[in-house]
């Protein structure tokens, strides 16, 4: 039987698609109009730019992928709706959003899905050549990701991307399993990916043989809570409302407050290893270091002879590196902010070893180290 639709009835359907058309249009035109920002602080990631239009990226599809990209960093009240849907996802007892993963001790932990392993393949091929090639101590280690390591809350939900990843940087030779091993879920924020100071100072012990330095116990620091308010990267990601914090405990000693640091690439100065006014941002963890920078050096103020570290490295560095500057005049540089070839850095350093430290999802997601190696 045919179905006869009233006046009202198409006045109604003619009334809803212009309102969604409308809704659409409007968001579409804000995406354009309204301010944006490079830089997500909530999220600490630099945020995607408007892509170029080319004929070659129109054919590979890369045009349309980076302005979904685009629209999805830029959209009004982006904000709100990742809130509103996590929440919609708990309702549902679902125990994951936005590939992050709701643990039953309330961890949150990136799942860590990965397209393809071509990233870390030819990173990996850059770190190896360049290790082949350099004459002096190359050091490497890996930090592995949360996933990796609290396994307890989280059987269920181990990807085979993230194994493949982990098997290729272990087979790479740049996985240390007793490292590994010596973690724990205190090692990692429960809100961020970062290592915390417990888990800073295991990676402080598992160096001692390698670089060849004595380390120092627990007593020799004082361990100093500064923050207990402190949502990570993770957090954001999840789209979560505020359930729990974490805290942000530092490991100070007598003098971690007397070096000299000097930022060459971008003249920016710092006068502590510690930057307190970083405490007061969304982003806490930038404490150590006052954030990342492209190339820094750290050095005793008392003129004193000590070994060169040259430290390659991401953020997960960042929180360790007080412990290192106790025994080394460190140089620093981190490929993803850095233009200065590693050559040059090499010259005018002239250290007695090399550290390449940085998280495995780093290598598989970032292209820096294969253009710093190259």
């Amino acid at each position: 039987m045919k179905k006869i639709f009233s006046k009202k009835d198409r006045l109604i359907d003619s009334l809803f698609v212009t309102v969604c058309a409308f809704i659409l249009l409007s968001l579409g035109i804000c995406v354009y109009t309204l301010p944006k920002s490079d830089f997500s602080e909530e999220e600490n990631r630099a945020l995607s730019d408007a892509p170029r239009f080319s004929v070659s990226s129109l054919r590979s599809g890369d045009f349309f992928t980076e302005l979904s990209a685009f629209y999805s960093d830029n959209i009004p009240l982006r904000r709100q709706m990742i809130s509103t849907k996590a929440l919609c996802e708990l309702g549902l007892g679902r125990q994951q959003n936005n590939n992050v993963i709701f643990s039953r001790d309330g961890r949150l932990a990136d799942k860590c899905v990965y397209k393809s392993t071509d990233l870390l393949e030819q990173n990996l091929s850059a770190i190896l050549r360049f290790g082949q090639s350099y004459g002096g101590a190359f050091i490497c280690r890996t930090v592995p990701r949360s996933i990796d390591v609290c396994v307890g809350p989280l059987p269920l939900y181990r990807s085979e991307q993230a194994q493949r990843v982990t098997d290729a940087v272990k087979n790479a030779g740049l996985y240390s399993d007793s490292f590994a091993c010596a973690l724990s879920s205190d090692s990692y924020y429960k809100t961020d990916h970062h290592l915390t100071a417990e888990g800073a100072y295991t990676l402080y012990l598992s160096l001692a043989n390698e670089l060849g330095f004595s380390p120092y116990g627990i007593s020799d620091f004082t361990v100093n809570q500064v923050c207990d308010d402190f949502l990570g990267s993770t957090y954001s990601k999840a789209g979560l409302i505020p359930t729990a914090y974490d805290s942000i405990t530092l490991y100070r000693y007598v003098g971690d407050d007397k070096y000299k640091i000097v930022c060459s690439d971008s003249g920016c100065a710092l006068h502590s290893l510690y930057d307190m006014s970083k405490l007061s941002q969304k982003d806490k963890y930038q404490v150590f270091l006052g954030g990342n920078h492209g190339l820094v050096s750290i050095s005793a103020d008392h003129g004193s002879q000590r070994p060169k570290l040259l430290i390659i490295k991401d953020s997960f560095a960042n929180a360790v590196i007080p412990l290192l500057a106790r025994h080394f005049d460190l140089t620093v540089v981190d490929p993803r902010y850095c233009n200065t070839p590693i050559s040059q850095i090499l010259d005018s350093s002239d250290p007695d070893a090399l550290l390449l430290l940085c998280g495995i999802d780093t290598l598989a997601t970032n292209g820096a180290f294969k253009k710093f190696f190259r």
